[in-house]
């Protein structure tokens, strides 16, 4: 697991391989992230936007934008926490992510972004 907090918001991160080639009909190796996003704060946050970078050991570099998470904005309340899984697919057995959720403070509307720890995407065999 992989975990670090910024602005009072902490992100763990979990990864796993997944072994069927042609997971909702994608090419390469599939891995599936699960993110826990804890709010340590004493306001409630809303996740409003991501921001990926995911590196492919082939030196393929690709940048991924959007509103929330899997379709969703959720509100974070202090003390409280949301978890989603999403994927991503790599052309290789290695490589990683790392990136950025931009927050809003619902109690005075600043807007604010945290960190996405770099985790990374490896095949079993590449991480033995």
């Amino acid at each position: 697991m992989t975990n670090l907090t910024t602005n009072g918001i902490n992100i763990d991160v979990m990864v796993e391989y997944h072994t069927d080639s042609n997971f909702e009909n994608r090419k390469g190796y599939v891995f599936i992230y699960h993110i826990i996003i804890r709010n340590y704060n004493s306001f409630p946050v809303q996740l409003k936007k991501r921001r990926w970078r995911i590196f492919d050991s082939n030196g393929d570099i690709r940048h991924v934008e959007g509103d929330g998470v899997i379709g969703l904005q959720p509100i974070i309340e202090p003390n409280r926490d949301f978890e989603y899984s999403s994927f991503c697919n790599l052309h290789t057995e290695l490589g990683n992510m790392s990136g950025y959720y931009t927050l809003e403070n619902l109690l005075d509307q600043t807007v604010f972004d945290v960190e996405i720890p770099t985790f990374e995407l490896a095949t079993p065999a590449i991480q033995c």
